[in-house]
């Protein structure tokens, strides 16, 4: 008998036990939970399969709990959920901790209490390290079956399979919404993406393998746990002795500032309200100049655990062909249920994937394959047909480095995005079998991609009809240029606009493009001034320039800051469309100030909402092995938290947006009868006999939904008016056809 099979005997021996246990008062929900069961076997797997997952991951033991008696919940005939939300979240919990320790009753399991800074958290843990559990354990690899792909596809056709609401964080008030008669093509999408078979490309895996066993630079290094521990703790102290800083920078601030501030008229309270800020800032910024060492670490360390992760889901997935299933977020965004070694995972997780079915050779799917290669070495700011050129040109060490990459020069130092290192090593591999086979033989796996140019300021530029905006993301041709940039058009806004800080004008365009180009992207998610300052500091040693990599963060706070004001400069249009936004939930929950909840419509009939409602804590006393463990949770109020409305309305409006674009480009192409999809919100990836109708189809829609005035009629369902009006450009979306870049 193997070790999974005696544990699941064992376990539904202890549940049968606690079945039968007399309580005193009335039973509680486990046990009604228990007596109400379909198969006590089957309430064992999920108690198993959820242990396992939370000594991997290392999860809360409230979630834990709450998400397995969601599960349990679909197995037997008592509704765990019944009554109101704030009873039903206690009884789940209850319920689900009681479950996970029947293990705890087999004396393998054991409830511990770490603390995170001021916080206390209870996690599981093993008793020991000489059980079954923990051989069982490490023989899988520390992963559990409920955090693997599924080797069978079961499709969506209700707003719940298997206790997982298709929405996450669904509001019991909108689950109506969320039926297959209200969004048909939400629901064909999810199920056409989640119907693609993949399979783990083994030959990369080995590769990977190799690279790690002999520490290539590719790899994230292991860090010692001590060496982790003691980051944390001092990355804690940091954090208190800022708190000091903090106070000595006010009061310098108030002493030396103070008496100038008065004389140029402000207030008291205009001027304590500065000295706050800057005491803020300067606290920030000394903390993370002192702990940026310690934050290294532990960064380091996340990236170790992500890659080991990755590589052990991997391993036990090979010889397989496995299938993802996928919810939707508030604003119908999609995204896998499994965790890290998924198609919106790292970069290592996206190479490690290829479509089960593959397709044979044609020009046209070399030509894929040749402009796929040229964006993994980051050369996609080129014409399609450079880099188709580029990838002829480096043929020679293609496939040099196909046959050896550990000692491949070329590989080690190609001049592009290292973010897709090893998605480039999985392009070169296929020139590698092409070679081998011959075009009679060859058949492609690899799943080929096009992203988006700047989704959010894309976005945005269509909804607005602004056409700087639209040249410069490629929503149409560009009158002068090959291909649009925004980013270089962001970084010359910022140096035209009078910038000179250190001799950082003078670096080159290169440089300053990579600098705008993270901050960029979450302007227009409404990231503010400190989180782009913020960024500045923490991109500084990812650029590749020694003057960049030793910035300080009041170095960093002055770039950022200049970088702001750029975007603005820059596309005053898209920042008046996001200030617009805000302005309409303002005045929406001024209209209804007893909802903390902001819906709206899309082009696919979903409901996307934002749920930003004051909260509470609350305690629900549990038993866990016969002893009382205290686990608090959260419930949500009906007051809503305005500003966090205000702040989110941009992001989610226009990740809202993408998502609609998304769900119905899969839904027009599986019409089509394409099959295979790798999606991940603004990259679309099909097999590479599918990218020019890929393309076709993306305009088609990007069109469509456009078309309407997805802000005006936005702001008309809220039911409000006086929020002023949008100035529209002069972009025509018949012009959106002949793009040749809209998505590259």
């Amino acid at each position: 008998m193997d070790k999974r099979e005696l544990l699941l005997l064992q376990i539904s021996s202890q549940l049968n036990h606690m079945s039968q246990t007399v309580s005193k008062g009335r039973q509680s929900a486990f046990k009604k939970v228990l007596l109400g069961a379909d198969s006590v076997r089957t309430i064992a797997e999920d108690v198993l399969d959820f242990t396992i997952s939370a000594l991997s991951k290392g999860t809360a033991l409230t979630s834990t709990a709450s998400s397995l008696a969601s599960r349990m919940n679909v197995h037997t005939q008592f509704n765990l959920k019944s009554g109101t939300s704030q009873k039903a979240e206690a009884t789940m919990i209850s319920a689900g901790v009681e479950a996970l320790g029947s293990l705890g009753s087999l004396g393998y399991t054991q409830v511990v209490t770490e603390s995170q800074g001021v916080m206390k958290l209870n996690r599981l843990d093993f008793k020991d390290e000489n059980n079954l559990l923990f051989h069982y354990f490490r023989e899988i690899r520390k992963v559990s079956p409920i955090d693997l792909p599924q080797e069978e596809y079961k499709g969506w056709t209700h707003p719940y399979k298997n206790g997982i609401p298709i929405v996450k964080k669904m509001p019991s008030e909108l689950s109506k919404k969320y039926l297959y008669k209200r969004m048909p093509k939400v629901y064909d999408a999810l199920n056409s993406y989640g119907s693609t078979a993949f399979a783990v490309n083994e030959e990369l895996l080995d590769i990977v393998k190799d690279f790690d066993s002999n520490d290539h630079s590719f790899i994230p290094p292991t860090v010692d746990s001590e060496t982790v521990s003691e980051s944390l703790k001092s990355l804690l102290n940091f954090k208190r002795t800022s708190e000091f800083v903090g106070k000595q920078a006010k009061r310098w601030y108030l002493e030396n500032v103070s008496q100038q501030l008065l004389k140029k008229g402000l207030t008291l309270s205009q001027i304590d309200g500065r000295s706050n800020t800057y005491k803020k800032r300067k606290a920030s910024g000394w903390m993370k100049d002192k702990s940026s060492d310690s934050l290294d670490i532990v960064r380091a360390s996340s990236k170790r655990y992500e890659f080991d992760r990755v590589m052990d889901m991997a391993k036990l997935m090979c010889d397989k062909a496995f299938y993802y299933d996928f919810q939707l977020d508030s604003r119908g965004r999609f995204y896998p249920i499994v965790n890290y070694f998924e198609p919106t995972g790292s970069d290592l997780a996206k190479s490690l994937l290829m479509f089960n079915h593959g397709v044979s050779w044609s020009e046209e799917v070399e030509r894929a394959l040749a402009i796929h290669t040229a964006n993994c070495a980051g050369e996609d700011k080129m014409s399609m047909d450079d880099r188709v050129l580029w990838t002829y040109v480096w043929m020679p060490e293609i496939l040099e480095a196909s046959r050896d990459p550990f000692n491949s020069e070329w590989l080690n130092t190609f001049s592009g995005d290292k973010k897709t290192k090893f998605q480039l090593i999985s392009a070169i591999l296929e020139w590698k079998k092409l070679e081998e086979l011959g075009v009679d033989n060859y058949i492609c796996h690899l799943p080929i991609g096009l992203d988006a140019t700047n989704s959010g300021l894309q976005i945005l530029s269509a909804m607005t009809r602004d056409r700087s905006g639209a040249e410069e993301t490629n929503i149409i041709n560009h009158p002068k240029k090959e291909i649009g940039d925004a980013y270089m058009v962001i970084a010359r806004s910022v140096l035209d606009n009078g910038f000179s800080y250190k001799g950082f004008e003078n670096l080159e365009d290169k440089a300053w493009r990579k600098l705008c180009k993270r901050p960029t992207m979450s302007y227009y998610y409404d990231a503010g001034k400190g989180c782009i300052q913020d960024q500045t500091f923490e991109d500084r040693r990812d650029h590749g320039y020694k003057e960049l990599s030793e910035m300080t963060y009041d170095d960093s706070a002055y770039i950022g800051t200049s970088i702001f004001d750029g975007v603005k400069l820059a596309f005053p249009r898209q920042t008046e469309a996001k200030d617009f936004l805000k302005k309409g939930v303002c005045k929406y929950l001024e209209n209804n100030p007893d909802t903390p909840m902001v819906t709206w419509k899309t082009a696919t009939g979903f409901t996307a909402f934002q749920n930003y409602a004051k909260t509470s804590i609350k305690r629900v006393n549990c038993m866990f092995a016969s002893r009382p463990v205290k686990l608090s949770y959260q419930i949500f109020l009906s007051e809503a938290r305005k500003t966090d409305h205000e702040r989110g309305i941009s992001a989610n409006f226009v990740h809202s947006q993408d998502a609609s674009l998304l769900a119905l480009v899969i839904s027009r192409l599986a019409e089509l009868g394409v099959s295979d999809f790798m999606m991940i919100h603004d990259q679309f990836s099909v097999s590479a006999d599918n990218l020019d109708l890929l393309l076709t189809v993306f305009k088609e829609v990007f069109k469509e939904i456009f078309e309407e005035d997805q802000l005006g009629n936005t702001i008309a369902s809220f039911g409000i008016t006086g929020v002023g009006v949008i100035n529209y450009g002069d972009l025509q979306m018949e012009e959106v056809l002949d793009s040749k870049y809209i998505i590259s």
